[in-house]
C-alpha cells in the first residue's frame, strides 16, 4: 500500500529527465518504509517494511527499551547506532538479533544512552539486508527520499554496507509530484 509516497516518487522522476531511464531503487523511510523499483520511469515492484512502527514499539513498550538514565541524555549515538547496523547482518533471524540490545547493555557493551541508536541501527541494517537484494537489480546505488534526519541514518547505514546513497528531500519531492500531475491535467 502506497499513500504518498508516489507523489514523491513521480517528483522525483520528474526533477531529473534521466531518472526515468534504467532500473533505479528508491528507499522512502518513515514508519513503514517503502523500497521502490523505478524501470525506465514507471514503478516495476515495491516492498514496505514495518521498521519505523517497530522501533516505536520496541522502544517504548518492550524489555528492549532504553533503561532509566541519571544525568544521561538519550540521543543519538552513531558509534552505537553503526554497531547495530553491522550487527543485523543479512537481516535474518531479526527476533534473536533484536534482544542483543538488551545482552549488549547487560554485558557493558552498550550505555544506556545507546541501546535506542544500537536498534535503530540494527532495525534499518535488518531492513537493508533483507530487502537490498530483492529490489537492487543491476545497481549499486539507492536513492534516499524523505525527512534529513531519518534519510541521514539510512544513508549511513547504506554506507556502512557498501551501497551508494543519494538524499532527496521528501517534501520537495511531494511538491515537484504534485506539480507534475498538474501539469499533466492542465
Amino acid at each position: 500500500v502506497m499513500r504518498g509516497e508516489e507523489t514523491q516518487v513521480l517528483g522525483w522522476l520528474a526533477g531529473d529527465p534521466a531518472r526515468r531511464r534504467g532500473w533505479r531503487v528508491l528507499c522512502l523511510p518513515g514508519t513503514h518504509a517503502k523500497w521502490v523499483a523505478v524501470a525506465d520511469g514507471k514503478i516495476a515492484r515495491f516492498i514496505t517494511a514495518m521498521t519505523g512502527e517497530l522501533f516505536a514499539l520496541l522502544k517504548t513498550h518492550s524489555v528492549l527499551r532504553s533503561p532509566p538514565t541519571e544525568g544521561e541524555l538519550a540521543g543519538e549515538d552513531m558509534t552505537a547506532f553503526s554497531i547495530g547496523v553491522m550487527a543485523a547482518g543479512d537481516g535474518s533471524a531479526l527476533a534473536s538479533r533484536l534482544f542483543s540490545a538488551r545482552g549488549r547493555f547487560l554485558a557493558g557493551e552498550l550505555a544506556a544512552g545507546g541501546v535506542e541508536s544500537y536498534l535503530s541501527g540494527l532495525l534499518i541494517g535488518a531492513e537493508i539486508g533483507a530487502l537490498w537484494e530483492k529490489v537492487r537489480g543491476e545497481g549499486d546505488s539507492v536513492d534516499i527520499i524523505g525527512d534529513a534526519a531519518l534519510a541521514r541514518l539510512y544513508a549511513h547505514a547504506l554506507k556502512l554496507r557498501k551501497i551508494t546513497a543519494r538524499v532527496t528531500d521528501g517534501e520537495a519531492a511531494a511538491l515537484e509530484g504534485l506539480k507534475a500531475i498538474w501539469w499533466e491535467a492542465a
